[in-house]
């Protein structure tokens, strides 16, 4: 909350549904890294489907929590196709492990 001169206490925070674009962005990311790891024969992959990335990576990459992120993967799915729109904490959860994944595999 903040106070606005003439205006009195605003909120300042942004409201849940916001996060459900950093969520999409981290999963894009996320897409972009395995795309690239294919590129450089880490693992082998003939799809371009993100899903279809993450089995074939399962073994060949040190996935932290692997079914975690699978799971917001299927929750990304739900919002990009069908605009099931997922709460703040969700997002925050999935957008968290993706970063740990990535600081894992010193891409950041």
């Amino acid at each position: 909350m903040g106070l606005i001169p003439g205006a009195g206490l605003v909120s300042l925070s942004p409201p849940d549904r916001f996060y459900n674009l950093p969520f999409l962005l981290a999963y894009s990311v996320l897409d972009e890294v395995l795309t690239q790891f294919v590129a450089q024969h880490i693992f082998q992959c003939n799809s371009w489907m993100l899903g279809k990335k993450m089995e074939a990576s399962r073994n060949e990459v040190p996935w932290k929590n692997f079914d975690l992120i699978n799971s917001g993967k299927n929750d990304r799915n739900s919002l990009a196709h069908g605009a099931v729109l997922l709460d703040k904490i969700n997002c925050t959860k999935y957008i968290d492990a993706i970063e740990a994944e990535l600081k894992a595999w010193d891409i950041i």
